[in-house]
């Protein structure tokens, strides 16, 4: 309910509330009190979890990298068997003709 009073030139507005509508109004603000301490936790929270992700993809950026430093070395170790083997071979058929002839 408003109440407009006037006083010669001046207006004044004066609001009046019953009890019902002032309770309401203590509640409201209560709960976004409750509501921006609750939140200002939730930054910590996300924090945390960033920094543990954050941890986890080291972890697994160091396993890739050890996975592939392994990978080049058995490629490697492949490659100089299969040079052996084929220098072995060649040397079996030179031996093999030598000795049908």
């Amino acid at each position: 309910m408003r109440i407009f009073l006037w006083y010669g030139t001046f207006s004044f507005n004066t609001i009046i509330f019953d009890t019902q509508v002032c309770q309401s109004v203590r509640d409201a603000c209560a709960n976004i009190t409750r509501w921006v301490e609750l939140d200002s936790g939730y930054a910590l929270f996300l924090h945390n979890d960033l920094v543990e992700l954050q941890q986890k993809r080291e972890e697994l950026f160091k396993k890739v990298r050890d996975l592939r430093e392994k990978h080049c070395q058995l490629d490697h170790r492949i490659k100089a068997k299969n040079i052996e083997t084929f220098t072995l071979l060649k040397f079996c058929l030179r031996e093999t003709k030598i000795y049908a002839q």
